[in-house]
């Protein structure tokens, strides 16, 4: 069970280091939307924790994430060392604090959550139970928070049981399975709605009792999970919360893989020191997971206190996945032209766009980019919206970084005079449709989103801290 779990984490920081590495030069280098450089320059006198004061570098602080993901895969490839998982903590750490805008989304301090636990978690063979009991607390709290916060604070659409009748066209990137799935009829997408609870709230429960009940808790949820990764794209979310349910089985359920499935073999020796003191950490871990499920229901002044000083190292947090569901999808597209009359707009390589553009699967990679512009769409205009404004500086500019986040550069020649923005309702088709004319969205125009600009122009840019 260790090992396949300490397999398991490094798998999901290789999805987080790859990702970032891919798409640092347009989101994060000198010429990208938010250049980290500049933002550690600005605040430069404050207390951010990263690896990246000493050399501000653009090669070294992509080389940081190629770094993650090589390590990542050197763990899955049999080393393995509690060195190498803190450092993968470290450099996540270091990325989520100076991502700006594009940083955090939930997946991202879980993984640092996890990640801190695992680094524990990983010295000694078989780890104390207490720091398992850690691991089972967090993902119940993962998954019953969610489960609970949909009930108690979510919008209506949970407790009509409607939510999962629009969540598949809505979620922020839809794929081809969340197409059939909104087809589905209405009674469907109520019972998905009930099961979602179901899966959320009654078993987790099934985490503590004694086996089987405990395996069958385990198997529900890496079901639920792989449904949940089937019908969308949540980045490697749904991965790592497969990962937390690894800890819930015992050593027989894997009697029948075979050596290489393992990997490496783990520090078999018990040294009363280290036992002690990764006791202790278990109990100060449960303690503070306890105390995150107690908020849940009351609030507690002094917990809140304390988390807030933790709070640059993400290793407590909150979660609630789509406590508010959208009941209507709003999509924000750019455009550019050289004579102000003929527009052509810039495809995303993964948010909806054109109409006969199927939706695709980039799960468990995360584009922060296409995903940043579905919460782009329910802002009243770009002026509220800092990072988007320097998207169209960077544009209009022509920055190959940026466009290389593009599925196509529609103006190859040089970048375009004028700018503007557009927005639009979109919906899924009806089957019929598809058949008939192969679009899979149909499109509603709102009016502009952001309006027709130059380079030349002042756009009055916030700060994008």
């Amino acid at each position: 069970m260790q090992a396949l779990f300490l397999k398991a984490v490094a798998l999901n920081y290789f999805f987080a280091f790859f990702s970032i590495f891919w798409q640092y030069d347009g989101l994060f280098g000198s010429n990208g939307i938010l250049p980290i450089k500049e933002f550690l320059e600005r605040f430069h006198n404050f207390k951010i924790y990263t690896l990246f004061h000493k050399d501000l570098h653009d090669r070294t602080i992509k080389a940081t994430a190629l770094t993650g993901a090589l390590i990542s895969l050197l763990i899955l490839a049999g080393f393995h060392h509690p060195l190498l998982f803190l450092l993968l903590w470290a450099g996540h750490l270091s990325f989520i604090n100076v991502g700006q805008d594009f940083f955090p989304v939930q997946w991202d301090s879980l993984l640092l959550e996890v990640g801190f636990i695992t680094i524990f978690f990983s010295m000694q063979a078989p780890p104390p139970l207490l720091l398992t009991l850690s691991l089972w607390l967090l993902l119940f709290r993962v998954l019953f928070g969610s489960g609970y916060g949909k009930w108690m604070n979510g919008s209506r659409e949970w407790r009509d049981l409607t939510a999962l009748c629009y969540h598949y066209e809505t979620q922020p990137l839809p794929n081809r399975v969340a197409y059939f799935m909104h087809q589905l009829p209405k009674w469907a997408g109520k019972f998905s709605t009930l099961m979602t609870y179901f899966f959320e709230i009654a078993v987790p429960f099934l985490f503590f009792l004694p086996y089987p009940f405990r395996f069958w808790g385990c198997m529900l949820s890496i079901f639920f999970q792989l449904l949940i990764f089937m019908t969308g794209n949540f980045g490697f979310f749904n991965t790592l919360t497969i990962a937390l349910c690894i800890p819930l089985l015992d050593s027989t359920s894997f009697e029948t893989l075979p050596d290489w499935f393992y990997g490496f073999t783990l520090l078999h020796y018990h040294s009363p020191i280290l036992t002690a003191f990764l006791s202790a950490i278990g109990v100060g871990l449960i303690a503070l997971q306890l105390l995150m499920i107690i908020e849940l229901f009351i609030p507690l002044p002094f917990a809140s206190k304390f988390k807030q000083k933790i709070e640059p190292f993400h290793i407590l947090n909150f979660y609630e996945v789509f406590g508010l569901m959208t009941t209507f999808r709003n999509e924000v597209t750019i455009e550019g032209s050289n004579d102000n009359e003929n527009w052509r707009a810039y495809p995303f390589r993964w948010k909806p766009g054109e109409l006969q553009k199927a939706p695709g699967q980039v799960a468990p990679f995360h584009p922060r980019l296409d995903s940043k512009m579905w919460f782009a769409a329910f802002l009243p205009d770009m002026h509220e919206s800092s990072w988007f404004q320097n998207l169209i500086i960077k544009l209009l500019q022509g920055s190959e970084e940026v466009l290389a986040l593009f599925e196509s550069n529609p103006f190859p020649k040089g970048p375009p005079k004028y700018i503007r923005a557009r927005l639009d309702t979109y919906s899924f088709t009806d089957m019929d449709r598809l058949r008939k004319t192969g679009e899979w969205w149909v499109k509603k125009p709102r009016g502009l989103y952001c309006e027709t600009m130059t380079l030349e122009e002042k756009i009055g840019l916030k700060d994008p801290a």
